[in-house]
């Protein structure tokens, strides 16, 4: 269905968005936050799995410059719980 279609092309965004790890701090901090806004409302592993991966402790690819603060995750921890 229609429905079906806009949500998969959302998940894949979301996917490739959360798998640019050298991309800037605040543009990663800002998709955690989104993904908490739309988790709130509608939760989703995929999501869930976005959030987690921009929130990781070690990149694959990026340096330690590209992890965000370890007090960023910490909230976004506590508010998922």
């Amino acid at each position: 269905s229609k429905g079906e279609k806009k949500s998969y092309a959302f998940e894949e965004r979301m996917r490739t968005l959360a798998s640019l790890e050298g991309a800037e701090m605040s543009l990663k901090i800002k998709l955690g936050h989104f993904c908490l806004e739309k988790l709130r409302k509608n939760p989703s592993p995929v999501l869930l799995a976005c959030l987690a991966r921009i929130a990781t402790r070690r990149l694959l690819w990026s340096d330690a410059a590209h992890v965000i603060a370890p007090s960023i995750v910490e909230r976004w921890v506590d508010q998922l719980l």
